[in-house]
């Protein structure tokens, strides 16, 4: 029994040691050393910049600097608010001008999505202001209430431009507002913002209802409609001015027969192949980045005149060649940009352009 007790210790002490051995060798691999960690870590993607707009530089500095002005002259998924990054629409901007100023119309912007109406109102509101207009842009959505969304107008706009309030009375030197002239409780109606409304004096007012379409309450496209109206048959110094997403304009504003002689009706078209090259140099201008002929040609063919996808395309064209640190676009760059842009392009592009690519 000698032998069997002797063995057994032996054994024992045998695989407990190979245990310990196996276990050394197990975790071993997971010791990772601080510089094996720091390497993996900078291997993620990571932010080029921070929030302050500073880029790291890292390589080319040149580079690092044309990326910077590059982020900022092709935003597709934002739209257009300053006038020298402003392309194209000339046309459509001189016609809302007009419209407005000679003619004190308001106005119904209408088209397809992305096709640049947002840009177009900003672009308005800024050269509108520029010539001492009040501008009061609201963005609609599925909840949008005429009282609601009046009441916000209403409070913009302050006592001392009502025609019935001379500037020494109290309220205008606590800086009281058209709303409190309102009715506090009772819901707003077309009736009562156009009596708040049609005393302005001393400034015109222009007020953009954006997103339109947005709006699910029939009632409120027809309040709208109705204040359009009002405000027209009383000279008022106030002018509305509405866009969406619509293939006419009856099917943004409940159709009242009367109005038509109050709207200038604008439906804003595809973009020409002009606008888009202007586009293009723009953005070339402001970043330092420029886009070859057959690049050029390439975006125009797939964008089909939609600002959007030109933007997209050259958006995603122009940050494959800064990875690459070249100088200048070219139609390599322009299909590693499609394939980049593919689900966010879905069923814009037809697929005629694509097989042209």
């Amino acid at each position: 029994m000698y032998w069997f007790k002797f063995l057994k210790a032996k054994k024992t002490k045998r695989d407990q040691g190979f245990s310990e051995m196996a276990l050394e060798d197990a975790v071993s691999p997971f010791r990772v050393s601080p510089h094996l960690r720091h390497k993996r870590i900078n291997r993620l993607p990571h932010f080029r910049g921070n929030a302050r707009d500073q880029f790291y530089e890292s390589g080319n500095s040149q580079f690092a600097s044309i990326r910077q002005r590059f982020s900022h002259a092709f935003t597709p998924s934002q739209p257009v608010i300053h006038r020298d990054r402003f392309a194209g629409r000339a046309d459509a901007l001189g016609k809302l001008i007009r419209g407005i100023e000679d003619q004190r119309l308001h106005a119904i912007l209408y088209g397809d999505r992305g096709i640049g109406k947002t840009s177009l109102l900003h672009i308005l509101a800024d050269t509108a202001r520029e010539a001492g207009y009040a501008v009061l842009y609201h963005s609609c959505d599925a909840d949008t209430h005429f009282d609601e969304i009046f009441r916000s107008v209403l409070a913009q706009i302050p006592q001392l431009y009502h025609g019935g309030v001379t500037p020494t009375d109290d309220p205008v030197e606590t800086g009281a507002s058209l709303l409190d002239m309102a009715p506090p409780t009772t819901a707003l109606s077309p009736r009562h913002v156009t009596d708040l409304l049609a005393p302005v004096v001393g400034i015109r007012i222009v007020i953009i209802l954006d997103e339109f379409d947005r709006a699910t309450s029939s009632q409120f496209r027809r309040s709208v409609a109705e204040l359009i109206k009002n405000l027209s048959d009383r000279s008022a110094r106030v002018q509305l001015v509405v866009a969406g997403v619509a293939a006419n304009f009856t099917e943004l504003v409940e159709h009242i027969p009367s109005i038509r002689r109050n709207i200038l009706n604008l439906e804003l078209s595809y973009m020409a192949d002009e606008e888009i090259d202007e586009m293009l140099w723009i953005g070339a201008e402001a970043s330092g980045l420029g886009f070859d002929e057959a690049a050029r040609l390439h975006i125009r063919t797939i964008a089909n005149g939609s600002p959007y996808i030109a933007a997209l395309l050259a958006h995603h064209a122009g940050l494959a060649a800064i990875d690459e640190e070249v100088g200048e676009v070219s139609l390599g760059h322009v299909a590693i940009a499609l394939e980049s842009a593919l689900d966010e392009l879905g069923s814009h592009i037809r697929k005629a352009s694509l097989a042209q690519v």
